[in-house]
């Protein structure tokens, strides 16, 4: 979907970048566990770190080994179906659901027939995933109308839209039931999801332009198609106020299983990829070099 938010794997220790490939595993088959096979394919490290964001303080991690669908002859050692990964593969549906629309509804229909065969296997992941979390999909639905009328104005405070967005992830807290820790980790999700609306408008910014589509970016600093140097600082700036405070409200967390691997992921994965995407150089990350 976007796959932004990842760490940066040769700052971490063998034993932290296993925990982190177990996490993604232990997703990867809760969305084939709960949506079928086709699922795997929304898989990637956003709500991989949701999931480990979302791990209670000193909580006994269980794992397994199971077989991995890309490497299917030697078992790999993966996180246990629980709360978290359940949680993480169902907002993973429904986003991806939003996502997809929007794609649809954004070109036309012959631009879009490559993509309606997973818009249709998505739709109905999404019917299941509402069963599951049914306030969830309402809230997401609510935000993403606002942000849809804002796009028509031609909204240009990326601030407003980015909001909508933004607290499509920040009321993940609540669905977790986190207790004490959820207002913490609501502020958290809601930073993270802000840069990644605006990180995702700069990755599509020359696309955007091209096709004429609206864009929260170009509309607000590049209506003309030039970036200007002052006018990406400005940009980098607010994506980076954002990234600090997720780390000041972070550290106000107590310390489970993934600490390290979180902080690693916000304090260098984060900006490692904000300047990556604001110089032109980002590029998705292969999911085979995770397995």
């Amino acid at each position: 979907m976007y796959g932004y938010v990842r760490p940066v794997k040769g700052e971490l220790l063998v034993r932290e970048y296993e925990e982190f490939r177990s996490v993604y595993c232990g997703l990867c088959h809760t969305l084939k566990h709960r949506y079928g096979f086709a699922a795997r394919f929304i898989l990637n490290y956003d709500f991989t770190f949701l999931a480990m964001l979302l791990s209670p303080e000193g909580e006994t991690v269980c794992r397994e080994l199971r077989r991995c669908a890309v490497s299917p002859i030697r078992k790999k050692v993966c996180r246990a179906i629980c709360g978290e990964l359940e949680l993480a593969a169902d907002i993973s549906v429904i986003l991806a659901y939003y996502r997809i629309k929007d794609a649809l509804s954004d070109n036309g229909f012959f631009r879009t027939i490559p993509i309606r065969p997973a818009a249709w296997c998505v739709s109905l992941m999404r019917k299941r995933a509402i069963k599951y979390r049914p306030e969830y999909d309402r809230y997401v639905y609510g935000y993403l109308k606002e942000l849809n009328t804002l796009e028509k104005e031609n909204c240009d405070s990326i601030d407003k839209v980015a909001d909508c967005f933004a607290k499509c992830l920040s009321v993940a807290a609540s669905e977790a039931g986190t207790g004490p820790r959820e207002r913490v980790i609501s502020q958290i999700l809601y930073h993270l999801g802000r840069v990644i609306y605006i990180l995702d408008a700069y990755d599509d910014l020359q696309e955007d332009l091209k096709a004429g589509r609206y864009n929260a970016v170009s509309t607000r600093y590049f209506a003309d198609g030039i970036i200007d140097d002052d006018e990406k600082e400005q940009l980098r700036s607010t994506i980076f106020d954002s990234l600090t405070i997720i780390l000041a409200d972070f550290e106000l967390l107590g310390k489970n299983t993934y600490t390290t691997i979180i902080t690693n992921i916000i304090r260098l994965g984060l900006p490692q990829t904000v300047e990556a995407v604001l110089d032109g150089t980002y590029e998705p990350a292969k999911r085979r070099e995770i397995r």
